[in-house]
Parts: C-alpha cells; structure tokens; sequence
C-alpha cells in the first residue's frame, strides 16, 4: 500500500542508526521537499553520505532512492487527502479539528497496514490454548493494559492484569507453561517490562508483544512481535502529549483487533469426557467407625 513508506518510517525509528534518524527527521519534516530532491541534495541537507540514505531507503523497504521517492510522493498525497477540500479553505478552529482527525486517520492507518492476518491467526490459537492470560504493560500503558484484560474477560473469560509495576512483578513469578502473556511496551528501552518478559520466559509461557516504537529488545523473547502506532519525533511538548495519545489509542486498536481474531477463530472442539455411571452404594470402608 502506498503509504506504507510513512508507516515504516515511523514504526522502525526508534531502531534506527543515528544517520538513519537524521534523514527520517528530515523527510517527516520536509516530505514535500524531498520528492524533488536528487539524493545528493538530501545527502547534502541530512548531514549524512548517500550511502546513507541508500541504506536508509533499503530500511523503509524500498529497493532504491527513486522508487522511495514515488512511494513518498504517492503516502504524501494520501495523508493530504484525508482533509476535505472545503475544510482547507474554512476558520482556524476548523482546520484544527480536521488537522486532530488527520493525525488519528494516519495512525489507524499505518496501524492496519502493519498488521499480518497469520500473526493474529497464531495469537488466537494461543489464546484458546492457555490456561490463562496475562497483560503486562509499561508504566505509560498501565491503564490501556487494564482496559483491554476487562475487554477480553468479558468476551473470551480470560485475562489477568494488575495497576503497578510491583504487583506485575509478583504476577510474573505465577506464570507458568501453557500460559500465554501479553507485553504491552511504549518505550523501546523499557528495561523493567524486559525483566518482567524475562520471567514470564522462565516460566515457560508464550509471550506476545505489542509495540507502539518499532522493533524492541522484547522481540528477542517473544513467539509473536506486532507493531502499531506511528513514532516520528515530537519538537513540542504538545506534540509530545499528542503523540503519546496517538500511540495508546493504537494500542487498543491492536487489542481490539485480538480479541476479534479470537471470537472469529474459536478453540477446536476437543471430544466430550467419558461419562462414568455414578455409584449406587459406596464401600463400607467408605465411613469411618464411630
């Protein structure tokens, strides 16, 4: 899908090089700009060589410097589209909304196009072969984490999730195999929810991570990564704020999305137990003497 290139971009940020980030921030910023530049010019502009951006343009999965900058032109012109032309030309109020519903639009779809069907499918057979469920989330997550473990104990009837970090703590030691957990993460570099993750694996559970900034060290522990959300850096503290509220509300979009694959992909029917006969009489030996 065509803008795929900004939903790369913004995914895999946070684990690119720091020549990488210097042309991602340059290409969020100036979008526009770049379609007509030459790769010297942007090499030039970036502070970077151009193999640096060939390499670059290899990570935002275009096969060269051309081909990204049709992607790019072709992402561009679909964010642009989300405004109605008659919102373009109405008071600063309207526009404003409209820039909000553009924002939200963008990372629902960035969201939808990173997420892979068999990966959903795998996640809701582990689901339903769990004895249970846990979410764990960053301390950022703590209150999308409980939202979804209401959501799927009221669909599904499974799901465990406490308020704070030393509650998940004490949760972690219980998990054991044929346990499934759910790490919720925001922040790249969320040495407590790894540690979390760690034992989880120790007890041999199936972990699943969702992730809001692009590829995490949890990928390395977990059976199944996703990614949602969009990750282009902030320079304001407003953007800022927004930017952390875009994310969540991926987040929960992603969940939602698991808790649908899992009603849509029920448990296999597994054979009725035997039924024994019940007893007509119980042994004499049954009742102790009085």
């Amino acid at each position: 899908m065509v803008s795929n290139v900004l939903a790369n971009i913004r995914s895999l940020y946070p684990a690119m090089t720091p020549s990488g980030r210097n042309v991602a921030d340059y290409v969020l910023a100036h979008g526009n700009e770049v379609i007509h530049m030459p790769i010297t010019e942007l090499a030039y502009r970036c502070s970077v060589s151009e193999t640096s951006i060939m390499r670059f343009c290899r990570v935002a999965g275009m096969n060269g410097y051309q081909d990204f900058r049709l992607m790019l032109s072709s992402a561009l012109a679909s964010e642009e589209c989300t405004m109605p032309e008659e919102a373009k030309n109405r008071d600063e109020d309207s526009r404003h909304i409209h820039k909000i519903y553009s924002r939200f639009h963008t990372i629902i779809q960035g969201t939808m196009e990173m997420l892979k069907p068999e990966k959903l499918k795998t996640i809701a057979k582990y689901f339903h072969e769990a004895s249970q469920v846990y979410l764990f989330g960053s301390r950022d997550a703590m209150h999308v984490t409980a939202n979804a473990c209401q959501m799927l104990m009221r669909s599904l009837r499974k799901g465990r999730s406490v308020a704070d970090g030393y509650s998940q703590s004490l949760l972690a030691e219980t998990v054991s195999r044929g346990d499934l957990v759910f790490l919720l993460s925001v922040r790249a570099d969320d040495q407590e929810l790894y540690r979390l993750a760690e034992r989880a694996r120790h007890g041999q559970a199936k972990l699943v991570s969702i992730s809001c900034c692009g590829p995490t060290p949890l990928d390395s522990l977990c059976s199944v990564s996703l990614y949602c959300g969009r990750n282009n850096p902030a320079s304001t503290q407003e953007e800022l704020v927004n930017e952390s509220s875009l994310n969540l509300a991926s987040m929960s979009l992603m969940m939602e999305m698991i808790r649908s694959f899992c009603m849509a992909h029920p448990a296999a029917e597994t054979p009725d137990p035997p039924v024994f006969a019940p007893m007509t009489s119980l042994p004499q030996t049954y009742f102790p003497d009085h």
